[in-house]
């Protein structure tokens, strides 16, 4: 009795052995054929997959004539499926014959046989019973492994598109959640929110369906249920600021068979791509914005998320409305032609104020792109750091707009001699940079939006730097606003805090505002700037003198100044002052003047 239970307690021990030895033996043989088989899945036997997160390259075909088969183990699965079972039922019926009858003819022994054997059964079962679902699911799951450390924002997506629909009703919501502050998106407020994983391990069930548009591989009939393994894992520290992450995993597991493995494969990366999509897609009404953020200066920076920024629309009031002016057109026709195949090289000039940051994010919210802002005179920044910075294995979306803005400083220390550091042998140069417009290290698509005075496209510095300007696609030059703009930004700003003015009362208070001996009808140079900050000074002064109250508006729940109706020749006299608005252009920075000209290190 003895024997039968310790050699039923090394039995597990015995076949996990065996099981081991079978898999290393089959690597064994594949790699001593051929070493390439290696790099190569096995169709049928592969059904673990451990997916990091990488950027879709083009398949290349191999040169070599060597042609690969590779060796299906579903019949040494089977023959080890059966054994187990055998292993679990014969054993389990002898030991329970010679206990039955152990048990009927020795009544004084039960109480032995119990506390004798009764461990050595339970641990046997234990052990055959894990091997068993080990088997088990290696012949008829196909197993998919998402790790957070490896692969953050796949990790992130899937969880997304997961918490989405199950914390629609109850039934299905997390009930094991961990509480997070974080920014919101929408507000800019620290918002407090509930992470639909915690600290405890979780499983659940989830069923794709065939799309309605025919664009998924599965059958219109046929529904793929994939078990979600939630496994927190152990607490890690991680970078030089310390901090601490969990070893999270996410197991796709689907029930799946030889016939329908690779169309359940398809349809999985279908619907992980889809969650992708869906995640880094912007908010609506938003712009994301990526910039270098560093934990230590010993290491690489690398890009962040920074803040979401609003999308202006030429339809818009107050902060929202969007001077789109015809200096534009071009480049947004070319953009939209072109920049979802190749990379686009845009340079935006004009005075300080005049709009070519909120052209660079209105340019980003109509080709639906995050910016990523870019300072080439970071003294830490050189070519290979920026040729890194800008690779595929660097950004985590298919396409960017890179947003390089005082981009005059970075070529007066060019043409001085002098890199972003300092000196000429370390930092951004020229030669770089122009490997990362237009070289084997270029985006392949996408569009780089460089942001300047207008002094950098000047004839002396195009002839000192002509490879930097030969990869431009297209130049825009913003000038100061015309009388039609003054008067657009006029209405438009204005019209959220008089919501119940009359067109004609704005056509006589526009009118009065732009009178020809006024400091807005060009007798001086105007920038958007101007306008806005005048605007918003006089409707402080307004609310000082009682001229209107804050209101709620919308679902946002935040007050909103409006003049009251019965003072809204009080509030346009206040606008339309022209001694104010002299002072007030007389205190601002004076922009229009020139600045230091850029010069050459010969010449300087």
């Amino acid at each position: 009795m003895f024997v039968i239970a310790h050699l039923a307690s090394a039995l597990p021990c015995f076949l996990k052995e065996f099981v081991m030895l079978q898999d290393f033996g089959l690597r064994t043989r594949t790699l001593a054929s051929n070493p390439e088989a290696m790099l190569l899945p096995n169709v049928e036997s592969s059904r673990s997959v451990e997916l990091p997160e990488l950027h879709n390259d083009e398949p290349k075909e191999s040169s070599a004539s060597t042609t690969i088969d590779v060796v299906s183990s579903q019949c040494k699965d089977r023959a080890l499926f059966v054994g187990l079972l055998l292993a679990m039922v014969v054993p389990s019926f002898t030991i329970l014959a010679v206990l039955s009858s152990t048990w009927i003819d020795s009544p004084s022994q039960r109480g032995w046989l119990i506390i004798g054997f009764g461990f050595y059964i339970v641990s046997a079962l234990q052990g055959l019973w894990t091997i068993f679902v080990r088997v088990y699911d290696q012949m008829f799951y196909l197993r998919v492994e998402v790790h957070r450390l490896a692969s953050s924002t796949l990790f992130d997506a899937i969880t997304n598109a997961v918490e989405t629909k199950s914390e629609q009703c109850g039934r299905t919501c997390s009930w094991d959640q961990e509480a997070r502050q974080e920014h919101d998106k929408l507000t800019g407020n620290f918002t407090t929110k509930l992470r639909f994983w915690s600290s405890a391990a979780r499983t659940f069930v989830i069923h794709l369906h065939a799309g309605a548009n025919g664009q998924s591989e599965l059958p219109s009939d046929r529904r793929l249920a994939i078990r979600v393994l939630y496994r927190p894992g152990e607490e890690v520290v991680l970078g030089r600021d310390s901090r601490q992450e969990r070893c999270e995993v996410l197991v796709l597991s689907v029930r799946t068979s030889k016939n329908m493995v690779l169309a359940d494969k398809k349809s999985l990366c279908r619907w992980l791509d889809s969650c992708y999509t869906a995640w880094v897609k912007p908010v609506d009404g938003l712009v994301n914005i990526h910039a270098l953020q560093e934990t230590s200066t010993d290491w690489v920076p690398n890009w962040a998320f920074e803040r979401a920024k609003p999308i202006k629309k030429t339809s818009g009031t107050g902060h929202s409305f969007f001077l789109e002016r015809t200096a534009f057109e071009k480049i947004c026709a070319d953009a939209k032609l072109w920049a979802g195949s190749a990379l686009r090289v845009y340079m935006v000039t004009g005075p300080p104020g005049v709009g070519k940051s909120e052209f660079t994010i209105w340019l980003a919210a109509q080709l639906d792109l995050p910016i990523y802002r870019l300072c080439l005179t970071s003294p830490r920044l050189t070519d290979d750091r920026l040729s890194q910075l800008l690779s595929q294995s660097a950004i985590s979306h298919n396409s960017v707009l890179v947003q390089v803005d005082e981009f005059q400083e970075a070529v007066r220390h060019w043409m001085q001699g002098k890199t972003s550091s300092g000196d000429v042998s370390s930092g951004v140069t020229p030669g770089g940079f122009c490997e990362c417009l237009q070289g084997s290290t270029a985006m392949g698509r996408g569009v780089i939006v460089l942001t300047g005075t207008g002094d950098i496209v000047e004839e002396h510095i195009k002839r000192r730097l002509p490879a930097v300007f030969r990869r431009m696609h297209r130049e825009a030059h913003l000038g100061w606003m015309s009388g039609p703009d003054v008067a657009r930004f006029f209405n438009q700003f204005l019209k959220c805090f008089l919501p119940h003015c009359s067109s004609l009362e704005w056509a006589q208070w526009e009118q009065r505002f732009l009178v020809a001996t006024g400091p807005w009808a060009g007798s001086r140079s105007i920038s958007v700037d101007m306008v806005k900050q005048f605007f918003m000074r006089q409707i402080t002064e307004a609310s000082c003198m009682g001229l209107g109250d804050f209101v709620c508006i919308g679902q946002t729940g935040l007050d909103e100044f409006m003049v009251h109706p019965s003072k809204y020749n009080d509030f346009f006299d206040l606008v339309c002052d022209a001694d104010s608005a002299t002072i007030f252009l007389e205190e601002y920075s004076p922009v229009h003047q020139a600045q230091q000209p850029i010069t050459d290190a010969a010449h300087g």
